[in-house]
């Protein structure tokens, strides 16, 4: 899941990719991008990639397996996926 998400960052996006991991478990990474497409179906493509377009579908399919929450968004030239996992119960004894 992160493999995939961190490739795709650094193969379709423009300039260096931001990982930012959160204290309360929100991983976001980000970077700019020219050409996006946040497109979670199968064979969707963007126009200058060289891929099969199932990126985006397997890190969704990963993401619900896993129970992780998954956004994809577009801002002012920034693609942002942001992936939230379940918190840990600090009062949890093993």
């Amino acid at each position: 899941l992160l493999r995939n998400l961190i490739e795709n960052a650094l193969d379709h996006g423009a300039g260096e990719a931001r990982l930012r991991l959160t204290p309360d478990g929100v991983l976001i990474i980000e970077n700019s991008a020219l050409d996006y497409n946040l497109s979670a179906a199968r064979f969707v493509r963007g126009k200058q990639s060289t891929g099969l377009g199932l990126g985006l579908a397997i890190v969704h399919s990963l993401a619900n397996m896993l129970a992780i929450e998954l956004s994809l968004s577009y801002s002012e030239g920034t693609v942002k996926v942001k992936l939230t996992f379940e918190t840990v119960n600090s009062n949890y004894v093993q």
